[in-house]
């Protein structure tokens, strides 16, 4: 009788002990990343440029040697652009240096740029999408809407 009432004992705390749960501690949520920690990570290069639905970044306009170059979103808000390897000019210095301001909650830039001779753009961008990975903004360019894809 000792035994059963032993094995009944154990038996019983076996089975507390395992439904037993651990409170869970709740997990501090994770403050969201700014655009411009996003933004000033690593650097981009230009994926499009599409103007009217036409992509003319991948088109014979562009030359190659704008095609490479690489894009850093300083904290200070200067935005250096990075000449690579493929070069318009041997002469061109390697680091080009623009202006950039975040505005409105981070959902809208200044932008003042030149992708190229032809391609220019000075004007409030609308920030699309952001992502660790991706840029696209919607800017004005010779008066139409031209939107710029920037990928990491």
């Amino acid at each position: 009788m000792k035994k059963i009432f032993l094995m009944m004992a154990v038996g019983v705390l076996s089975i507390y002990f395992v439904s037993c749960k651990k409170e869970k501690k709740e997990d501090t949520p994770k403050t969201p990343e700014s655009r411009q920690s996003i933004l000033s990570k690593e650097n981009w290069v230009i994926s499009t440029v599409e103007i009217g639905g036409q992509d003319i970044w991948s088109s014979f306009i562009v030359q190659a040697c704008y095609k490479d170059n690489e894009y850093n979103f300083k904290t200070n808000d200067t935005l250096e652009i990075y000449d690579k390897v493929i070069k318009c000019d041997a002469a061109d210095p390697d680091t080009l240096y623009n202006n950039y301001k975040l505005l409105d909650a981070e959902n809208k830039m200044y932008l003042n740029l030149e992708l190229t001779p032809i391609i220019k753009i000075n004007d409030t961008a609308t920030l699309i999408e952001l992502t660790n990975s991706k840029l696209k903004m919607i800017a004005n360019y010779s008066g139409s809407p031209a939107t710029v894809t920037f990928i990491k």
